[in-house]
């Protein structure tokens, strides 16, 4: 992988494990003082937003300059659309009162919500990774040696 490839890489992994220490600080943080959900809060948006950044690099470097603009007005679209909807539909899920009638079940919906928002986080951490291996063993396999 060229370096400029791997520095969007290594950025994008890391600002997406910003974003799950951030859900996950949130997610110990219900129940607890106001600071500890700054705290959280600050690590989200941090996430959020680099993620965002970054990938908008990555789309720049991957699309070609006749695609480009389209292709970045897209995903600004899509990241738009999310983060309006998401919070929406996260805080209407979240004040539903879901009866569960398992006793051995004590999670209330809020720590069911938050868990759900770092495994989507994590999967999306997990497809980034598959993908970028799989271009890098395309990549491997197109090298011809000359003997």
């Amino acid at each position: 992988m060229s370096d400029n490839g791997f520095t969007l890489f290594l950025f994008l992994n890391v600002s997406i494990i910003i974003l799950f220490i951030g859900l996950f600080v949130l997610l110990l943080s219900i129940g607890h003082s106001v600071l500890y959900t700054s705290v959280a809060f600050l690590f989200i948006y941090v996430g959020f937003a680099a993620v965002q950044s970054e990938l908008s690099n990555f789309i720049s470097v991957r699309l070609s300059p006749n695609l480009m603009s389209e292709g970045i007005g897209m995903s600004n679209l899509f990241f738009f659309m999310g983060a309006t909807f998401g919070p929406a539909l996260t805080g209407i899920f979240l004040d539903e009162k879901f009866t569960i009638s398992n006793k051995i079940i004590t999670f209330s919906t809020y720590h069911i919500g938050i868990i759900g928002m770092g495994l989507m986080v994590l999967v999306m951490f997990f497809i980034v990774m598959l993908v970028m291996r799989r271009k890098e063993d395309k990549r491997q396999n197109n090298i011809h040696y000359h003997i």
